[in-house]
């Protein structure tokens, strides 16, 4: 028998009234799959957002040393993340060096960042200049961002890339300054002047804390939810704030105290959102890589981590070895990650997660944060979302008109944006996620135009594709095939798909390699000077790319082509 949660109905949702967030957080805790949560107040929350921020700050003012920032007010982001948790003697970082585990004091990272940004004002770093963190995650990156929050500076997030890669991001960004790990600096071409040193020692800096206007933009980041993929967006500092102070409460669940874990997360997609709703809720952020965990299994068992996100390698990791961890009280999982349930069930069984509450999300960093979260059930296996708290939306038409949606299905808009891509299923007071409109690897747009053009310069390539193709997996996953023309090149396909996929990783990255590579003696065909791409979808996927490849007779009308064309 279906029933309806009774902390729900204490929620205070009439106008004129204040949310009281504690109850509002209490709706979102389901003890069964069957339980039917009450979420009026998610909807009032959207049509009226003035009043839950307000229940929102007020919430956490309440619960700890006092925010800086206020609604409408300049945001100190640097104050309310880092230093009201001075005093505390917590960690705000935690990771591990050759499996042994170190960390990062709140206060000390204040003195890293501190003298970092002292340095950084002495070579000509001002308010809102914009700043490209060449990082990877780790101690290095947490310290450089508390250092660009300290000072004002417009943060831009880049994970270590390929050449190709970084400079058509750093070329779009145009940054004034860089920061790049100086044991391992990334080639940077001309921006190699813009670079900052990473300090960590010296006299801190003087001045109190930068204190953004709401509107400012206190990050321009790449979303990889969003095409075209080089346009990056202005996150306005208010939102940052809110959107993490909102995630920490209603879809991670931590506070002071805690520690969360989200290993194998991209790093493009969900930071520096994640990190901000660790620190601004005092908690400890826990930098663990899957190759932690392959080369020590035991390293969770110890660990401080009671909040964890778990990725699907991760889960596929723990599966074939599981772990305890003692401390453990919530798992959240990206709800546009393929959805296997039986290996998620496995999962849960062989980690004793079968009363540990486990929730959705579905973060996008250039946004805010979480774009969708949902509620929490133990040892839930579901693809269950809602839309995130105090942000309206729309649902609309999953035909593209533009219309509203007539039905219970349709394409969730995040205001004040015009395109969706993600659809949305009603499933009573909640939703299903139901995969994106397009073919995507996940939630995230797969760089085919930047792999197309770097492949098709390589020797003896003519043209090349990306082809998504229904791999008929669980949860709906698209492989993304390149399908790479040669012409009548006489070189072995083996070495023109090896050529391929190393150039891909050295020149691009390991997130742009395809899923396979597919090599036909062929010509493609051409609209003008591009490549007509509706005809390689057509051609590949119906196998007459690969019956002309197998032909003697296209062999050799390729040949006389090639001798006839000069190609």
């Amino acid at each position: 028998m279906r029933k309806t949660c009774p902390a729900a109905c204490a929620l205070l949702v009439c106008p004129g009234r204040v949310m009281e967030i504690p109850a509002l957080v209490q709706s979102l805790d389901l003890s069964r799959e069957d339980d039917v949560p009450s979420l009026d107040w998610l909807a009032a929350s959207a049509e009226a957002p003035d009043s839950f921020w307000s229940a929102l700050f007020e919430f956490v003012r309440e619960r700890g040393p006092p925010l800086r920032s206020r609604p409408g007010k300049p945001q100190d982001l640097y104050h309310d993340a880092v230093l009201r948790h001075v005093a505390t003697n917590r960690p705000a970082l935690v990771w591990y060096e050759r499996s042994t585990a170190r960390s990062l004091s709140y206060a000390a990272l204040d003195a890293r960042a501190s003298a970092c940004a002292a340095a950084w004002a002495q070579r000509g770093a001002k308010a809102g200049a914009p700043i490209a963190l060449v990082l990877p995650l780790g101690p290095a990156f947490v310290v450089a961002l508390a250092a660009a929050l300290r000072l004002g500076l417009c943060v831009s997030v880049l994970e270590p890339a390929g050449p190709h890669a970084l400079a058509a991001r750093l070329e779009a960004l145009g940054p004034a300054h860089v920061v790049v790990d100086p044991e391992d600096p990334p080639p940077l071409g001309d921006f190699d002047a813009l670079v900052l040193p990473l300090v960590e020692n010296g006299p801190a800096l003087r001045a109190p804390p930068y204190g953004y206007a709401p509107d400012e933009p206190c990050a321009r980041l790449f979303s990889p939810l969003r095409a075209p993929l080089l346009v990056p967006v202005d996150l306005p500092a208010a939102r940052a704030l809110e959107d993490a102070l909102r995630d920490a409460v209603f879809a991670y669940r931590i506070g002071p105290g805690d520690a969360l874990a989200a290993p194998d997360f991209p790093m493009q997609q969900h930071m520096p959102a994640l990190l901000l709703s660790t620190w601004l809720a005092g908690a400890t952020f826990v930098h663990l890589r899957k190759t932690d965990l392959e080369e020590d299994p035991t390293l969770l068992e110890p660990s401080p981590i009671t909040v964890f996100g778990v990725a699907p390698a991760v889960a596929a990791h723990l599966r074939r070895k599981p772990a305890r961890l003692a401390r453990l009280r919530h798992v959240f999982r990206s709800v546009d990650e393929p959805l296997d349930w039986i290996g998620h069930n496995e999962f849960v069984k062989k980690n004793d997660l079968a009363r540990v509450p486990v929730s959705n999300v579905l973060v996008d960093a250039a946004s805010g944060g979480c774009l969708l979260f949902s509620t929490r059930r133990p040892g839930s296996s579901n693809a269950r979302a809602l839309p995130a708290p105090g942000r309206p939306y729309l649902l609309l038409d999953a035909g593209g008109s533009g219309e509203p949606a007539v039905g219970a299905t349709g394409v969730f808009v995040p205001l004040p944006g015009k395109e969706g891509f993600f659809i949305l299923a009603s499933l009573g007071a909640e939703s299903l996620y139901g995969s994106t409109l397009p073919p995507r690897r996940a939630a995230r747009v797969y760089p085919a135009s930047e792999v197309t053009a770097r492949v098709s310069t390589l020797p003896g390539v003519v043209g090349a594709a990306v082809v998504p193709a229904p791999t008929g997996e669980p949860g709906a996953r698209w492989a993304f095939l390149l399908v790479v023309f040669t012409g009548a090149s006489d070189v072995p396909e083996k070495d023109v798909s090896a050529l391929v996929s190393r150039t891909i990783r050295e020149d691009l990255g390991d997130d742009f390699l395809p899923d396979r590579v597919f090599v036909f003696p062929l010509f493609p065909r051409r609209v003008g000077k591009e490549l007509d791409l509706d005809w390689c979808h057509r051609q590949y996927s119906s196998g007459i790319l690969l019956r002309k490849a197998e032909s003697p007779v296209f062999r050799d009308l390729t040949a006389l082509r090639a001798q006839m064309l000069g190609t």
